[in-house]
């Protein structure tokens, strides 16, 4: 039997598979605490009632995983107007996870002004990266005083088929602010968003969708069971240079795409940062290293749930 899956806004909806794959390989656990990193989910519960058919409860992911997934009727995660049909309760259960997360998106519409539905990955849409079009890459860097803003982005096409025709353009943008001192400059934050446009040649409309997504720990080997994609960025390094108070900076930004299990790929960004004195000295610059790993589902055609920070030695 096939899992119920509602629409929600943040496109978060996966098909089974894509659930349970993207809930265990990108929560960040590890052996000796595997709930390190989960997120709190919520879902409607089938109550098998039909004066009120769902009960809204929140769980941890592990929680979701294993009480619920293998529930056809429960709705996961809830829609973002709340269960269908009437809710009879609200409980919490006791999440693992140390840290939350909040999630904005902002919907623009072109083509039609009739409200459309949101972007799901539905159970029937098949979705695969489009084999003729690379995912592309690009780097821009600002400074203001002794604060700047490195931001990454790619873009990856993919085509849908199956309840309609689409393609969808999911563009992941990385943002690593940083401050200056006295030894060089320090992160503040490491901020990671989507925005997901699909194109429907069945209805004739554009939609797109920004996502928040969390950014959990650190992984230490983000690889195992991974493979190199076929396909990479045809263009895989970008570089930027900025001034930043009494330091001047060069990043490099590079891409590589990883297949691995349950059809997922992992994109690995890394970031190389070239710091030295500014003005410019005989003193050596300094290099230091970033990672950031997001894994995601091509075929829910839907973004990732969660990136890591990745350990780069």
């Amino acid at each position: 039997m096939r899992r119920k899956i509602m629409a929600v806004p943040a496109a978060l909806v996966l098909t089974l598979a894509a659930v349970a794959a993207a809930l265990l390989l990108t929560a960040g656990g590890n052996a000796a605490n595997p709930n390190a990193g989960f997120q709190p989910v919520t879902l409607c519960h089938a109550t098998g009632s039909a004066k009120n058919p769902y009960r809204t409860i929140t769980v941890d992911n592990q929680g979701a995983l294993n009480g619920h997934l293998g529930h056809p009727d429960d709705i996961i995660p809830a829609p973002a107007g709340g269960c269908p049909g009437g809710e009879t309760t609200t409980s919490t259960s006791t999440s693992t996870s140390t840290s939350t997360s909040t999630s904005t998106s902002t919907t623009t519409t072109v083509g039609n002004a009739t409200a459309p539905p949101p972007i799901t990955g539905t159970a029937g849409l098949t979705c695969r990266t489009d084999d003729d079009i690379p995912p592309a890459l690009r780097l821009s860097a600002v400074a203001a005083g002794d604060t700047s803003t490195t931001t990454g982005m790619e873009k990856d096409i993919l085509q849908c088929a199956g309840a309609s025709t689409q393609t969808r353009d999911l563009e992941t943008f990385i943002e690593v602010v940083q401050k200056t001192g006295a030894a060089g400059l320090s992160d503040v934050a490491v901020r990671v968003h989507t925005a997901l446009c699909v194109k429907d040649f069945s209805v004739g409309r554009v939609q797109c969708v920004r996502k928040d997504v969390p950014v959990g720990g650190q992984l230490t080997n983000p690889l195992s069971g991974c493979k190199n994609a076929d396909q990479q960025p045809s263009d895989p390094v970008q570089m930027a240079s900025k001034g930043v108070g009494d330091w001047f900076k060069t990043t490099k930004f590079e891409k590589q795409v990883m297949e691995c299990p349950n059809g997922t790929l992992l994109d690995l960004y890394i970031f190389t940062d070239v710091l030295s004195a500014n003005p410019p000295t005989a003193a050596p610059s300094t290099t230091t290293f970033r990672g950031v790993a997001c894994q995601w589902t091509p075929s829910a055609g839907v973004p990732p749930l969660r990136c890591n920070t990745v350990k780069v030695t």
